[in-house]
Parts: C-alpha cells; sequence; structure tokens
C-alpha cells in the first residue's frame, strides 16, 4: 500500500513492508531500546532497532512504514503498526529522521548563526558605517554601539523565529504521519472485515491531497447504492 501526499507543499510517498515477529530484544538502561527481527511471508528478514511507544511481541503481524520524498526511491522509517493488538506508533527511533525542507528565512538565520550573532551585527554595522561614510553621513561611536547592540538582539529574535518553525514544521510531520498510520490501520481492518464484498473496491474520500494508489475494499452494498465511503480520520525511523 502506498500513499502519496503533501506535507507544507512538498511532496511525500509512504509505502509500508509487513512480516511477522520472530525475535524481540530489549537493551538499554531504560530497557526502552528494542531489537525487532521480522520476517515477511517470502521469507525476507529485517531487524530493526527502535524505541517503539506500543508492545511488539513474537509472532505478531506488524507492518513498517517508510517515508520517501518524491523522486527518491529509498525511504526512512516513519512509523510502525501492530495489526495483532490493532495499535500503531509514530517515529518509532524516538526522533524525527527526516526533515521539511527548511525555509530561505531560516537557511539565512543558520548562516548568521555560524558567525555568532554579535560579530554578524558588527559586520552589519561596519558595512552601514561605509555606505553611510561615502555618502557624507557619519555617525559618533557611542551611536554605531548602540545600533550594533539593537542588531544584536533583533538577529538572536530572528533566530529563535526560524527555531520555531522548523519545531513547527516537525510537529506537522509527526502529525501527519499518525493520521496515515491511522488511516492504513483503517483500511486493514476493513480488508479483514468479516462483512461481504464485492469485487470493485472502494472509493475513499481523504482530507487534503492524498492518493492511494492500492484498492482498498468497502462493503457491497455502499457499492450497489452507488454511495462514496467517506472516511473520517481520528485524531490520534532506519533506513532501507
Amino acid at each position: 500500500m502506498h500513499v502519496s501526499t503533501q506535507i507544507a507543499d512538498q511532496d511525500f510517498t509512504f509505502f509500508a513492508w509487513r512480516g511477522t515477529v520472530r525475535k524481540v530484544v530489549s537493551f538499554g538502561r531504560t530497557n526502552r531500546t528494542r531489537e525487532i527481527l521480522i520476517q515477511s511471508r517470502n521469507g525476507l528478514r529485517r531487524t530493526i532497532t527502535v524505541q517503539p511507544t506500543i508492545r511488539i511481541e513474537p509472532d505478531h503481524e506488524v507492518s513498517l512504514v517508510y517515508a520517501r520524498r518524491a523522486g527518491i526511491p529509498s525511504g526512512v522509517l516513519v512509523g510502525m503498526i501492530d495489526h495483532s493488538s490493532d495499535r500503531y506508533c509514530s517515529m518509532p527511533q524516538g526522533h524525527v529522521p527526516i526533515r521539511l525542507r527548511p525555509s530561505l528565512f531560516a537557511d539565512i538565520m543558520k548562516g548568521i548563526e555560524r558567525y555568532s550573532f554579535p560579530g554578524s551585527a558588527f559586520l552589519l554595522s561596519v558595512s552601514a558605517a561605509a555606505c553611510l561614510f561615502c555618502a557624507g553621513v557619519t555617525y559618533p561611536f557611542l551611536t554605531w554601539l548602540m545600533i550594533g547592540s539593537v542588531l544584536t538582539v533583533l538577529l538572536w529574535a530572528f533566530n529563535e523565529l526560524a527555531t520555531w518553525h522548523t519545531e513547527a514544521a516537525d510537529t506537522l510531520l509527526v502529525s501527519t504521519t499518525e493520521d496515515i498510520l491511522e488511516q492504513m490501520a483503517t483500511a486493514e481492518r476493513i480488508a479483514n472485515s468479516p462483512e461481504p464484498y464485492d469485487s470493485y473496491g472502494a472509493t475513499w474520500v481523504l482530507d487534503g491531497e492524498r492518493t492511494w494508489s492500492a484498492t482498498a475494499l468497502a462493503p457491497a452494498q455502499s457499492q450497489r447504492l452507488g454511495k462514496t465511503e467517506t472516511y473520517e480520520p481520528r485524531s490520534g525511523y532506519g533506513a532501507f
């Protein structure tokens, strides 16, 4: 199952790899880190080291959900779905493994931070003084010292704003991943439901601009009545 979506006007594709848990080993000071061996139906095996917030047990059916940017063939682990317990968790590594492309403002502030705020303010003050001197305008040293101090404070404030913007992007990425995990788990639940189905599949109406490449199943009655099943999502990484 593949899900294509846009996050902050950037194209991402989420896809899953499914298998059965064969072994779970806990280690670390708090035993939160787990090494999980998973085997697919065709015999392929993957071992991941993560810090999941859900309990993973041997013989459980799980799906590893990966995300990649449009045009990039490989992806990183962003979520796990435990089909046996009907639970899921996003970012099981304990950190956000992918980042949205930073804005131009964030890039500029990151470059300024490398030179330190006082150093950047000094360079800006010297450049402004040189331009004004060429125009025949001069100010005393204390005035330029005050201007440099104000510039330092402004640069610090802009850097805090850029940091907040980056953190907000991470929060958006996590929340979107949780929504997609919820949708994937729901599609699996519907596919394994004992209700009768026809052979036409279902039409899913999702929020935003998400599109599904895999056909989900829906009750036959809704198909015969010509209705469209509308799904309302509930609120709720290692690379390969």
